[in-house]
């Protein structure tokens, strides 16, 4: 079969009705009277759009897909070594995790694997000591004497902002007065 016979025998009418080009422009319309008849919020599925008219966006999500199983790997590798460090901190650092009304617990193995998930994502796990540490100045980046003048500063930036309002007020307390005195007269 010659390539002139191949090309008589497709027609730009044929349409794979399972296909994934086909079902993802069905969903874009479903979104799209969702989001007229509904709610705004169907319409941001239409951002995906871009990734399909942008060639680097394809090449990257191509990239994501066929190493799917390498990237899944690496991350239970991380939760590994985060239960790891989970362990450690429920058998050596327990005391020092905060209170438990703070979302910070361990009193189990699985309360300290949740704990530091969380919190070594959010936050840092010791907020408590680094909030005693930069009190007693442990870790300040600042000199004294920088502080020093930078408290004075505010103070006399605030001195003047006081001087300029009660200025301010004298001003419209003896307009107020002329103004009861020209009533008067």
């Amino acid at each position: 079969m010659s390539w002139l016979e191949k090309k008589k025998d497709y027609t730009y009418l044929e349409v794979k009705a399972y296909g994934v080009n086909s079902i993802y422009y069905v969903v874009f319309l479903a979104f799209s009277v969702l989001g007229t008849a509904f709610y705004g919020y169907f319409f941001a599925f239409h951002l995906l759009h871009i990734a399909v008219l942008n060639q680097l966006l394809k090449r990257v999500i191509q990239a994501v897909t066929t190493n799917g199983t390498s990237l899944l790997l690496v991350g239970m590798l991380g939760m590994v070594i985060i239960f790891i460090y989970a362990l450690l901190s429920f058998a050596v650092l327990r005391e020092r995790f905060l209170e438990a009304s703070k979302g910070r617990d361990c009193t189990t193995v699985y309360e300290c694997f949740i704990t530091v998930l969380h919190h070594g994502f959010v936050d840092s796990l010791y907020t408590k000591q680094r909030e005693t540490e930069v009190l007693n100045g442990a870790s300040c980046s600042m000199k004294n004497d920088d502080m020093i003048r930078y408290a004075n500063k505010i103070d006399e930036e605030s001195a003047r902002k006081e001087a300029i309002i009660s200025s301010l007020k004298e001003e419209k307390e003896k307009s107020s007065a002329d103004g009861r005195r020209q009533q008067q007269e």
